[in-house]
């Protein structure tokens, strides 16, 4: 049987190692931080279906680094240049984004790179919806002519992001 002195004991054991746990999980290392660059695609689609950012130190490194500040400005200064259709000229066989769906949700667009610039916290599941939009030359921001499927997806990623 533990004595009260004995449990407390316990629990300040308990609460050591879970702190550093967590600062293994919430802190990751330059070799999590390489490989969650190196894996950055496939850790934010793992983000976007829903996986906990802390369950491993890669997801956590992918999820800090898409959670910076400098990454918020990077997606927000890509929505304004979608929304504005400020593109270079395009490369031979670039593919480019829908005009049409664009200028449809140029509003929507604008608020999200709004929201980005804006601080306070943000899901990373969010950041990691608008960054595949912006990046995936099959996302509605490419794919869609009308412009509904990606005023979808940027609802999805405003109520992601917890916006």
């Amino acid at each position: 049987m533990l004595m009260h002195g004995g449990r407390a004991a316990s629990v300040a054991a308990f609460a050591a190692d879970f702190d550093r746990f967590a600062a293994c999980r919430f802190d990751p290392g330059p070799i999590a931080r390489l490989w969650a660059r190196l894996r950055s695609h496939s850790l934010d689609r793992a983000l976007i279906a829903g996986a906990d950012p802390a369950a491993t130190e890669q997801l956590a490194a992918r999820a800090a680094r898409l959670t910076s500040a400098s990454m918020r400005r990077e997606v927000a200064r890509a929505l304004d240049r979608l929304a504005l259709d400020e593109r270079d000229a395009p490369a031979r066989w670039q593919v480019r984004p829908s005009k049409r769906a664009a200028a449809t949700n140029a509003a929507e667009l604008h608020a999200l790179a709004a929201r980005l610039r804006e601080p306070g916290p943000l899901y990373a599941r969010g950041i990691a919806v608008l960054r595949g939009l912006l990046t995936e030359g099959t996302s509605p921001a490419y794919a869609d002519r009308r412009g509904d499927l990606l005023a979808q997806r940027l609802r999805d990623a405003r109520v992601a992001m917890g916006a």
